[in-house]
């Protein structure tokens, strides 16, 4: 069985171009691109520009009901262990129902609605799900 050795500049490139990092500034269309479609591109880019810096404010909250939800298991667990558990349950502290659904429902609006942000400036890790 013989194998072939292929020359690197055969391949085809066609996906990796996609997710390369572009020289334009958002709202900037190449050159090649067709008359109508400049107008649609250029609004995508500026869009997906706005999106993903006002999608980065959504980490505030997450950080925020993380540390809530580390401070709160924290102090019931100190507390419990000073047999103060009845002091912590009265001062709603321990572990929370909510924080889990606030911090996944939080993590996948961000994952979701940056990655068109990420997409444009090149830096989207590119996966294939069958």
């Amino acid at each position: 069985m013989a194998t072939q050795a292929t020359d690197i500049g055969e391949l085809d490139i066609t996906d990796e171009l996609i997710a390369e990092r572009r020289a334009e500034k958002p709202g900037e269309t190449p050159e090649d691109m067709t008359p109508w479609q400049r107008p649609i591109t250029a609004f995508i880019d500026v869009l997906n520009l706005w999106m993903g810096r006002i999608i980065c404010l959504a980490i505030i909250p997450l950080v925020a009901v993380m540390v809530i939800e580390v401070f709160s298991r924290g102090m019931f667990a100190l507390l419990v262990s000073y047999d103060l558990g009845d002091l912590a349950r009265a001062v709603n502290l321990g572990p929370t129902v909510w924080v889990y659904d606030v911090s996944r429902m939080l993590g996948g609006v961000i994952f979701m609605a940056a990655s068109g942000y990420a997409l444009m400036r090149g830096v989207h890790i590119r996966a294939d799900f069958i």
